[in-house]
């Protein structure tokens, strides 16, 4: 993957559909936006098992995005590009402490002989005073993971400082799903993030992956000023490419509101610490974000759904898109460069 939030992380994520937080058969499905709460966190076992800090953060990470949203352009640091479908939400400091949302995990096509990196989906909360930031998601990553199935990654930031996949994460050992797990497609699941005990705790469908120790976070970390969920394509470090071929959601299908195969970001809520209780309804920035002053249509797109057949909702985005062709200057074909 490739450095990404250099201090402001967004994530909510990424190949998405709707409702329930239940698997569906495609992503495609129109179902409504029904809203689940996650399930109730569980008590720490000694069973546990905590992962080394990396000694490496790789290429994971995203840059910044907040100065780009408006324009949706992209970001270069240090080498690679990074491409957004973004929706998003700010916070008042000490009201928000949780993010969920229903994600499709697909398997976009991933040009990694060439010219990208990764093409993942994800849901995060952040605060972007001080660059704390903790994320899960699925992508298609074969530099790290070796393939290109989606597998769950877990990631956390310090300082606006990406600490590496999966460092520092202590695993839930009731749970068999963990970080570099393989994830079915396309499949409808939730993905969700809160901070219980001190502890930042990330699940996954209906059960909690593990979690982030409070103590990781130099300063404290215990609430959150955004919360976002996104798909994204990373060109390759140290390499001169500023376009990319691989696909963002499922199958590279663009993701204009009308069409029904473009993967979703769904029933989007947040957890209100005064409250604690868990609040449907986010209010999203919708951002086309395709590596461009002006979005290009074809490209990757990112729009609210809000035409038929899926009702008026400010908590869905659909998003995809196929990239760009082999020499970057018109859109590209799903699964192709």
């Amino acid at each position: 993957m490739a450095n990404r939030l250099k201090r402001g992380l967004t994530a909510l994520a990424v190949a998405l559909l709707t409702a329930t937080g239940l698997a569906v058969s495609t992503p495609a499905s129109a179902a409504g936006d029904a809203f689940t709460p996650p399930p109730p966190i569980p008590k720490a076992s000694k069973a546990d098992r905590t992962s080394p800090k990396a000694k490496s953060p790789g290429v994971k990470g995203h840059p910044d995005l907040r100065p780009q949203l408006a324009a949706g352009q992209r970001k270069l640091l240090a080498g690679p590009y990074y491409f957004y479908g973004v929706a998003q939400q700010t916070h008042t400091t000490g009201t928000t402490d949780g993010v969920m949302a229903n994600l499709v995990t697909a398997k976009p096509w991933v040009d990694s002989a060439v010219k990208d990196d990764h093409s993942l989906a994800e849901v995060s909360i952040q605060d972007t005073a001080t660059g704390h930031a903790v994320e899960i998601g699925y992508t298609v990553d074969p530099g790290t993971f070796g393939d290109s199935n989606p597998r769950l990654f877990v990631y956390h930031w310090v300082l606006g400082v990406p600490q590496g996949y999966g460092a520092g994460f202590t695993d839930n050992a009731a749970n068999p799903i963990n970080h570099g797990s393989l994830l079915p497609y396309p499949l409808q699941k939730s993905f969700f993030i809160q901070r219980s005990g001190g502890d930042w705790w990330v699940g996954y469908d209906t059960a909690w992956v593990g979690r982030f120790a409070g103590a990781n976070f130099t300063g404290g970390f215990t609430s959150g000023t955004e919360t976002s969920g996104f798909g994204e394509v990373a060109t390759k470090p140290g390499t001169s490419h500023t376009t990319s071929c691989s696909d963002m959601g499922h199958n590279g299908e663009l993701g204009y509101a009308t069409n029904v195969n473009a993967t979703r970001v769904g029933s989007a809520g947040v957890h209100d610490i005064t409250t604690n209780a868990w609040v449907n309804g986010v209010q999203t920035v919708w951002v086309a974000s395709t590596g461009t002053a002006v979005p290009a249509t074809g490209v990757y797109e990112a729009n609210p759904s809000v035409t038929p057949p899926n009702p008026p909702t400010n908590r869905t985005m659909r998003y995809g898109g196929p990239g760009w062709n082999s020499a970057g200057t018109a859109a590209g074909t799903a699964n192709a460069c």
